[in-house]
């Protein structure tokens, strides 16, 4: 079978799969930044802009996006994020914003609120932390090694 090309239909479908993650990261930063809301993007979206900048293929991709945000920015982030076209619930505790009406909560932008002891956040081993008892600040987060 010389000459016969293989076709690799999963490339394609990988390459709109990341792409939809960036468009709904780019949206989300979008809105919240031009309405003023304080932010912090978590999770694998930043560790691959961190890894990407050291080793390009180390980057792995995920299917969601995380971001931090004050708790008294929430009530703020949801007008501006509904206004942008996601769709604001609250799963097991988690606040989330849909993609749209038919968004699945895998797919959501996670909402990361610091200030309360049961976030997933606070669950993590801190050994950084000033105090491992309490629950995080925005302002630590953000300038600790833990999201940089």
């Amino acid at each position: 079978m010389a000459g016969t090309a293989i076709e690799l239909f999963g490339w394609e479908r990988t390459a709109r799969a990341v792409e939809k993650v960036k468009d709904r990261l780019r949206r989300a930063s979008s809105a919240l930044g031009q309405a003023g809301v304080a932010y912090a993007v978590v999770g694998g979206n930043a560790v691959a802009e961190w890894v990407g900048r050291v080793d390009e293929a180390a980057v792995r991709n995920t299917q969601d996006v995380d971001i931090l945000l004050r708790r008294t920015d929430l009530g703020a982030a949801k007008t501006v994020m509904e206004s942008a076209g996601f769709v604001h619930c609250q799963t097991l505790d988690v606040e989330m914003f849909l993609d749209g009406p038919d968004g699945r909560p895998k797919d959501a932008i996670h909402i990361f609120l610091p200030q309360r002891k049961c976030d997933r956040i606070t669950q993590l081993r801190r050994p950084m932390s000033p105090t491992p008892n309490r629950p995080l600040s925005f302002k630590w987060c953000l300038s600790s090694r833990l999201f940089r």
